[in-house]
Parts: structure tokens; C-alpha cells; sequence
């Protein structure tokens, strides 16, 4: 969960990365810590907020929660809300100078990499979740060149 990620804030900053892709969501929906999109939203941007106190300049790259298939929602009983979630947390990112990477649209073409489980997607996925970041990352440059 994101609160997991607040422990490991020293140890990104011995790093002293330029960038950190950061990939939550599945569990913090369904555990039960956050009632509301909202909620999880003050308390990531928080975190957030903390890394960017210690690493100034750092560019924070947010991926959107991976949905769940259809017929595993019975699984967990928040994850119908993923979308609505995904929504807020693209508010957080556009109001507190994020990129946003919205995977939804890579899951939805790549719906046989799901495990079976259908919640979790196989090693096959990753290179086009990858590339997903990437294409974000090229966005976000070209975005900032534009702008100057």
C-alpha cells in the first residue's frame, strides 16, 4: 500500500533519482484503510509531498490502479470502484504538478494477460505497461518543451 512507501522514502532518497514511476492501488482499494477515493488522495499526495520535500526537482510519475476483470470483482468488494478512484487520483496528479498514467486503456487491449485470477496481470504485460510509462514520460517532455 501507499503507506508502505512512506518506510521506504529514505531509501529513494539515497538514490537521488530524476524520476520515480510509482504503481498502487489493487490492495489500498480493498483493504479497507480509505473509505473514500478522497481520502486515500490526501493521504498519498502527503507521501508524495514528503519525496518531493527531500528530492526537489524530482518528477513523480503516478500510474492509474490496474482494473480488475469483470468476473473477479466478486473478489473484492471495492475494486468495482477502481475507475471512480483512478478519477480521483488523476485530480491529485493534474492539481499537484504529477503525470498521470492512465493504463486503462493498455489493460483493456491486452485483456488476455490477465493471471487467472483476474486481478493480476502475467510477465507477458509488463513490456506494454512499460512502454505505457514511457510514452508518459515522452508526453510530459514534450509537454514541458511546448510550454517553454
Amino acid at each position: 500500500t501507499i503507506r508502505t512507501l512512506e518506510s521506504h522514502i529514505p531509501e529513494i532518497v539515497a538514490l537521488h533519482p530524476a524520476r520515480i514511476d510509482l504503481a498502487y492501488g489493487v490492495n489500498d482499494i480493498n483493504i479497507g484503510f480509505w473509505s473514500t477515493a478522497e481520502e486515500y488522495t490526501t493521504e498519498y499526495v502527503a507521501i508524495l509531498d514528503q519525496i518531493e520535500e527531500q528530492l526537489p526537482g524530482i518528477e513523480i510519475y503516478v500510474n492509474s490502479t490496474l482494473e480488475v476483470q469483470d468476473w473477479a470483482l466478486y473478489k473484492g468488494d471495492m475494486w468495482k470502484y477502481i475507475p471512480d478512484w483512478n478519477v480521483e487520483i488523476r485530480r491529485m496528479c493534474e492539481e499537484n504538478g504529477f503525470t498521470f498514467v492512465d493504463n486503462a486503456p493498455t489493460t483493456a487491449a491486452h485483456q488476455e494477460l490477465y493471471d487467472a485470477d483476474g486481478i493480476h496481470m502475467q510477465r507477458a504485460f509488463y513490456p506494454y505497461w512499460a512502454a505505457n510509462m514511457v510514452l508518459a514520460t515522452y508526453e510530459h517532455a514534450a509537454e514541458d518543451a511546448y510550454s517553454e
